[in-house]
This record gives C-alpha cells, structure tokens and sequence, in this order.
C-alpha cells in the first residue's frame, strides 16, 4: 500500500509544478519517497511544505489548498494532509483562519538565513567529526524548576524539600512518576556495570562524558528533536546548573549581557547572577520571547525556552524562531535554548528544537533526562557549536564532568537495548492520561471560574482564576486543606512587568488574574481529582 501511495505522489509531480492554486502560489512538489526513505506519508508532506514555506516559494500570507483539496491533489487520504497541517500550525509556519482555511506566516527573513549550513566539526587532525546514529532513544537529564528566590542560596534551598505529610497533595512542577521507573532492568544493568571487567568506570573518563552514550544521545535528539550535531559536540553534565555554569564560564568574558525571558527558573537567574552574567529581562509576549525587543549593541546572548515556554507553556512561532537566528548573526551574539519539559508533547507531533533551524554556529542547545528518566541521576547534557567547542578545549582543560561514570554506563546500556525508548513510549502514555484527568476535574469542579493553558505538553498545565482575592491568599487557602501550588508570579524576574498579555490570555485584565501551575506528574489520578476538589472548595467555597 506504502509503495502503492508514494508511486501515486511522485506521478503527481510534473503536473504539481504548473499548478497553481487560486491563491496564487505554486503548489508544493508533492513529498519525494526517494527523498526521505523510510519516513512517514505525513511527515514528507510536512517537510516538502515547510521546505516551500522556508524558501519563499510560498508567499507570507498566502492562501494553503484545503485539506480536502490537497489530499485529492497528491492522491492520497486526508489523515496525512490534516496532521502535516496541524504541525506546520503548531510551529506557527502556518496559521488557521475559521471558516476560511490556512495561510503561510509572514516568514521575514528568509534568504539570509536559509542558506547551507556550516561544516562538521573537524578535530585537531582535520577529520571530519561525524557519527553514524545508532540503535537509540534519549532525552536529557538536569535541574528542577520551581521556585522564588532572589540569591542562588534561597534557589537552593528550593531542591532539597522534604516530602510532604501523606495527607497532603503537592502539585510539583519538578515531580516524576517514581512508581512507574523500570527497576528491575535497571538493576540488572547495573550489576551488568559492576564487573570487573569494568573496573576502568572506577578512574577517570573523557572529561565530555562517556564517549558512547553521547553518540547514543546525539542520535537521539537527531531523531526526536531535530537538532543537528555530532557526538564531539554532546557534553554531558550533571544537571542544567552545571550546564550552565559551564556556558557562562564560555561566554562571561565576551557575551556578558544576556536577554531573557521575563518569567523564567529563579534558580537560573540566581545562578547566572553570581556567575557575573548581567540579565535583561524582556517582558513575554502572547506568543512568547519578544524577539523584536533584542538590540545588537545591548544584548550579547539570549536565553529562551522556545518549544515550550517555562513556565507559559507557549511555543515560539517560526517567524520569531527565525528573528532570533537572524539577530545572533547579525550580532555575533549567542542563543541558549534550554529545552527543559519538551520531553512529552501530547498535541500534534514534538516541535523541532531552534538548534535545528540554526546554519551558522549560534545556538547552544540544553537538554535534560530528568524528565524523561528521573533527576535522581544527574544527567544532562549541552551542545555547543563549533566555535564555542573550540573555545571550550582552548580555554577549559580543567574542565572534567562531575556525572557518574557508573550511571553512564547504565544510561549507556539502557539506551543501546531499548530500554529507555519504551520507557518514554510508555510515561507518555501515562503522563497524557493524568493530564486528561487533571483537565477533565478542573472542568468539573471550577467550570466558568478557572481557564486553563500551556496545555499541550509538559508535566504542568497553568491555571487562571476568576477570583478578588490575591494569590498569597489563595495559596494559603489552598495550603490550609493539604494542597500545595506555586504561584506563576513567583517566577516573575524581578523589575520586569508584563506589557503585553501573558499565559495566553487575550486581555490585560486577565493576564493579572492569580494563577497557579499545578504539576500532575507524581501524582496518582485519584490524588489529581482530589486536589483539584479540595482546591475548588479552598477557593470557592
């Protein structure tokens, strides 16, 4: 059937050219099978229109085919047309109008960034440094985040919370499904690791990290994220504070002033604060970073969470995506992305990392396994592009990983088994179904009095109220029957306020409103339903 269909697109080709919808641009060369060996039917028309749309041949504002009329047009079902569509959507490629159809996005920018990317790292011999991706599954591993803290010591005091009473319902926004973690295999790896054979894992290793699990992981993020690298790049850490300690070691002499978002981890902050790092916070807009507020003579360095926006929850669009890219260029300045809690995306499918988009060396790209595995191990991981990784072996011999040999070599043999993609395959199913409860309660228990977003992935969803009362009395109120929350005001970096909406709000009004960011992940669907009833009776009687 497969062959049958692809035969079917490519016959369609020749006179795909010369159509012309009314809209008035060509319509796309339909996927090419040769192309994209392998691939889903869905996923080639996902790339041959982003391709079109990249490359200019679709005007912005242009008027896309109907699903329907594209489905027919290449001879296939409407499934993969619709969910080629959805995507492009939900990366802001492409927009919705009702009762009218899509349109392309006012994509600026295009032919100076769109151009070919940048040669592989070499390494001090001049040989390409590439690596094939092999059998894998992995995502990152790194720091929580929640948190109020103006000093790295008040952030710190955030990590090492004590349980809670077991009566009490804590909606943590760092929280994992304990429970559902693979023990069994995981120690039968581990006592596979502690053999004498392996008694090299005892003395020190390549001050990257293990040189195979970052050619696992590197393979990985190939196939999951879209980010481009090879394993010479892949540094493993243990947690995004050491990531992030090591990227301001890299920068602070040349790129000390970084813009952020204004509503961010009070812990980075703090961290990158003592670091010496200088921090601009630019105030969120609806669809989030205000790439347009960047100033080249200002900012050497960007920090952002553009696929899923902590704590927002929005995805930056691709118009905004391709600003950033042009600024560092044009600037000589730095992105970090920080693509914390982009593990899980239960709506359409995951939305490529910036790093993917970027053919000139500026992004660095930050990820984390303790969302996906557990943050137990202190596992993470950065990349750094090839000017910087050269930086990096010039200007930090001392620097040596501080993440245990022992754990990635378990990581290692979990990952070349299998293990760790069904373990995402299966926490994915888990996690999509304690978020259909916790919406589903909300629904229940708050109707008309409570709006909900930031909902399409991630382990938390961000709550509004329709309440007088401030969110320090809500809380307590809260607090009071055994259900603790965190405020989104509490990761407001300070002195900046919200010109524009936040949270996905269409008024001012509303994004003042007293809102909470409820975690679900640790929690069982009883204590999701329960929490939510005791918070509905706290704060409406």
């Amino acid at each position: 059937m497969r062959h049958r269909t692809c035969l079917a697109i490519q016959a369609a080709k020749a006179w795909a050219l010369s159509y012309r919808y009314k809209g008035g641009f060509p319509l796309l060369i339909p996927p090419n099978s040769a192309a994209y060996p392998g691939e889903p039917l869905h996923a080639q028309v996902y790339r041959t229109l982003k391709e079109e749309l990249l490359g200019g041949r679709i005007a912005p504002g242009g008027r896309l085919p109907s699903i329907r009329q594209l489905a027919q047009h290449l001879g296939i079902s409407r499934n993969p047309v619709e969910a080629a569509y959805d995507q492009l959507a939900a990366e802001g490629y492409i927009a919705s109008r009702p009762k009218s159809g899509y349109y392309a996005a006012d994509l600026e920018l295009l032919e100076d960034i769109v151009r070919e990317a940048p040669p592989a790292p070499t390494d001090s011999s001049g040989t390409e440094l590439t690596v094939q991706p092999p059998h894998a599954s992995s995502e990152a591993p790194g720091l929580e985040r929640p948190g109020q803290a103006a000093s790295l010591s008040d952030a710190a005091g955030l990590m090492h919370r004590g349980a809670p009473a077991p009566d009490r319902i804590h909606f943590d926004m760092d929280g994992t499904d304990t429970a559902s973690f693979p023990f069994p295999l995981w120690r039968k790896l581990t006592m596979e690791v502690l053999q004498p054979a392996n008694l090299g894992l005892l003395g020190y290793g390549d001050r990257r990290g293990e040189p195979k699990l970052r050619e696992l992981t590197a393979a990985y993020l190939r196939q999951t994220r879209g980010v481009r690298c090879t394993s010479e790049q892949l540094i493993l850490t243990s947690g995004t504070q050491q990531s992030m300690l090591l990227i301001a070691s890299l920068l602070r002499g040349t790129h000390r002033e970084w813009a952020v978002e204004g509503a961010m981890d009070p812990r980075i902050a703090a961290l990158l604060r003592q670091q010496g790092i200088g921090l601009h916070g630019l105030p969120l807009e609806e669809d989030g970073f205000p790439a347009d507020r960047l100033d080249p003579a200002k900012h050497r360095a960007a920090y952002v969470t553009p696929s899923h926006q902590f704590p927002y929850g929005m995805v930056l669009p691709a118009a905004k995506r391709l600003k950033l890219l042009q600024w560092a260029e044009a600037s000589g300045g730095y992105l970090i992305e920080d693509d914390y809690d982009s593990d899980f995306r239960f709506e359409g499918r995951p939305v490529p990392a910036l790093q993917g988009m970027d053919n000139t060396g500026r992004v660095v790209y930050l990820g984390t396994f303790s969302r996906s595995l557990s943050p137990a191990f202190r596992l993470s991981y950065c990349i750094l592009p090839p000017e910087l990784l050269r930086r990096f072996h010039r200007e930090l011999p001392w620097y040596e990983s501080s993440a245990s040999r022992l754990t990635q070599k378990t990581m290692e043999l979990f990952m070349e088994r299998g293990g760790f993609e069904r373990h995402v395959r299966r926490m994915k199913q888990l996690y999509r179904h304690k978020r259909a409860v916790l919406l589903e309660a909300i629904a229940r228990h708050m109707g008309g009095c409570s709006r909900v977003s930031g909902t399409a992935s991630g382990l938390h969803v961000l709550l509004r109220l329709d309440s007088p009362l401030l969110e320090e009395d809500l809380r307590q109120h809260a607090a009071a029957l055994g259900v603790d929350v965190r405020a989104v005001s509490s990761f407001q970096l300070e002195g900046v306020q919200a010109e524009q909406p936040c949270g996905n709000f269409s008024t001012e009004a509303e994004s003042e409103s007293a809102g909470f960011l409820l975690g679900f992940g640790s929690l069982t669907p009883g204590q999701i339903e329960e929490g939510v009833r005791r918070l509905a009776l706290a704060w409406f009687g």
